[in-house]
C-alpha cells in the first residue's frame, strides 16, 4: 500500500468517525467501504487533477508531522481529528478545500451504506 493509499484510508476512516458519531450500527465501523470508495473516486479524477490530488493527500500526511510529530496515518484517531479539523478551520483556502472535497465524498459513501 502506498503513502496516499493510506493517507487516503485515515482520512476516510476520521471522517467518517466523526460523522458516524452516535448513530445507528449502520453506520459504524468498519470503514472499509468508505476508504475504498474515496479510492475508486480519486482513481476516476480526471488525468489533469490526479496528480494534484495525490500530491496534497501525500502533503497532508507529512504536515502531519508539525500538527502531531509524526506522519498522519500513523497517528491515533483523536489526534488525527485534531489534524482535520485545523486544516478544516485554516485560514489557507486550499487546506479547507482538501478537507471539504474528502469529506464530502466520505459522507456520501458513509450515508449511502
Amino acid at each position: 500500500m502506498t503513502i496516499a493509499e493510506k493517507t487516503v484510508s485515515a482520512i476516510a476512516y476520521t471522517l467518517a468517525r466523526e460523522h458516524a458519531g452516535g448513530e445507528g450500527e449502520r453506520l459504524q465501523a468498519p470503514f472499509n467501504d468508505v476508504a475504498r470508495f474515496l479510492e475508486y473516486e480519486l482513481a476516476h479524477l480526471p488525468d489533469y487533477l490526479r496528480p494534484i490530488v495525490k500530491a496534497l493527500t501525500v502533503f497532508f500526511d507529512v504536515a502531519g508531522i508539525i500538527h502531531l510529530g509524526g506522519l498522519f496515518h500513523r497517528q491515533e484517531p483523536n489526534e488525527r481529528l485534531r489534524q482535520v479539523k485545523a486544516w478544516r478551520s485554516s485560514r489557507l483556502s486550499p487546506c479547507r478545500e482538501f478537507i471539504r472535497f474528502y469529506e464530502a465524498l466520505s459522507l456520501f459513501a458513509l450515508h449511502s451504506r
